[in-house]
């Protein structure tokens, strides 16, 4: 089950934030919030420009209004102690230090600037498939000591310019990091647990409010992770309506077993297109209908599973030496696809061997953003050199790579001489299903 599914099959109010470890730079949602200072520092360069191009930082200061302080080591200094006379940031009122920012041509604490993604994208060297974002001020850089109640004001502010910009109508997904860890704040778990707790529960009142906006929390360090699920679980057992996973009967006594094998790296997931559809991919039969228009091949419209793989077949040999080219276009589009909540997700447990009849490498761009080893196992010649142990995680691609187009598997012969012509492939599958507990998600 995707993460939309599972927030549109739940009662409004038993929303729970989504938890994730994962990188946000590169995360696929229709927004991510990046959390700044006061002046527009913080996450802005790298990846940001990677996405957004080189003007990037100048297109924020113009919208709203900000300047670059020509003594940016001043603010941090009057944080902590008196600068050319003046009374430390630290003891002055909220209310001062706000308009002290304002007249630097800064943003104050709780600013949440809302950027559609078509805005975005005109902006040169932009990626046209990028997400809309939400600026967020947390904290002023040392001026304000991060709490509870910062927190809470700043989560609220971001749900407030969301709904106010989106349709009600639709589900929006935004990725939300964890606030306030990378600044020197919270220093310990227990100061840290309760900012944490603070933003699980404020996310969670919002989602209630805003039941159109799907909130997820994106923790960038296993650490964070661990307390992000800690808050998230003390608020479902200190609450008799959150319905616990896997009530029925036949699955609750599947659970003993599967947690066991988790722990002990016996489980092998599968996943299909139904995982990748979550980042703005083709379903399987719209990718062949892709494939079709790019050769002008009929697809057969509400034909069965033979006369598209029939179509499919057409397809690639019409494309000849252009098929190579159309793959990537018609599974990709014309953006940079980015792994889901879902592929972090998956990524982030601990298991040797992921199976899949996907072509594309988001599994493994989410495994290699979680500093995880990952070998990916698309051609028979690739079985024997994949690396055995709890350090590594085997990607087997049953149908292929996009990155080897030569390899696909599409046509309908080609499935039925599958195991005939890759015999390591076939021994490695059925060891896998032999040995290991699978579980198969689509």
């Amino acid at each position: 089950m995707s993460y939309r599914q599972e927030y549109l099959n739940t009662p409004e109010n038993t929303f729970l934030p989504i938890i994730v470890q994962g990188d946000l730079g590169t995360f696929h949602a229709d927004f991510i919030v990046i959390k700044l200072g006061s002046f527009l520092h913080g996450f802005l360069s790298g990846v940001m420009e990677a996405r957004y191009g080189h003007t990037f930082k100048q297109f924020l200061q113009k919208k709203f209004n900000v300047k670059s302080p020509p003594a940016w080591a001043n603010y941090k200094n009057i944080s902590n102690r008196t600068f050319r006379g003046e009374v430390p940031m630290h003891q002055r009122s909220k209310q001062e230090i706000t308009n002290r920012i304002k007249e630097d041509g800064g943003l104050s604490q709780g600013f949440a600037g809302y950027i559609s993604a078509d805005e975005l994208r005109e902006l040169p060297g932009s990626d046209p498939s990028a997400p809309g974002l939400v600026l967020a001020v947390v904290g002023l850089k040392g001026f304000v000591t991060i709490s509870e109640e910062t927190t809470v004001e700043q989560v609220e502010n971001i749900f407030k310019v969301l709904a106010a910009n989106c349709p009600s109508n639709k589900k929006t997904v935004v990725a939300i990091p964890a606030f306030c860890f990378g600044d020197g704040k919270a220093k310990v778990d227990d100061d840290r647990m309760l900012l944490m707790n603070a933003q699980i529960k404020a996310m969670h009142n919002m989602s209630k409010k805003y039941p159109n906006i799907i909130s997820i929390c994106v923790t960038y360090s296993p650490t964070l992770q661990r307390l992000s699920l800690k808050a998230r679980e003390a608020m479902i057992t200190s609450d008799l309506r959150f319905p616990r996973v896997f009530d029925r009967d036949s699955s609750q006594k599947l659970i003993p077993e599967l947690q066991a094998d988790l722990v002990s790296g016996r489980i092998a997931m599968f996943i299909g297109t139904g995982v990748s559809v979550a980042s703005g991919l083709p379903t399987w039969e719209e990718f062949i209908k892709r494939l079709c228009n790019a050769s002008n091949v009929e697809f057969p419209e509400g034909g069965s599973s033979n006369q598209i793989l029939e179509a499919a077949e057409k397809a690639r040999n019409a494309l000849g030496s252009n098929f190579a080219t159309s793959l990537v276009e018609c599974l990709y589009g014309f953006g940079t696809p980015l792994p889901s909540v879902t592929h972090y997700l998956l990524a982030s447990l601990p298991q040797s061997t992921i199976i899949t009849t996907n072509f594309d490498t988001l599994m493994e761009t989410a495994i290699k953003k979680l500093k995880k080893a990952v070998f990916t196992i698309s051609t028979p010649s690739e079985v024997s050199k994949a690396p055995i142990g709890d350090h590594h995680t085997n990607v087997l691609k049953l149908h292929g790579d996009v990155t080897t187009p030569e390899q696909v598997i599409l046509s309908k012969s080609e499935f039925a001489s599958y195991f005939a012509h890759k015999p390591a492939v076939a021994t490695l599958l059925r060891g896998l299903l032999l040995n290991l507990s699978l579980i198969h998600i689509s």
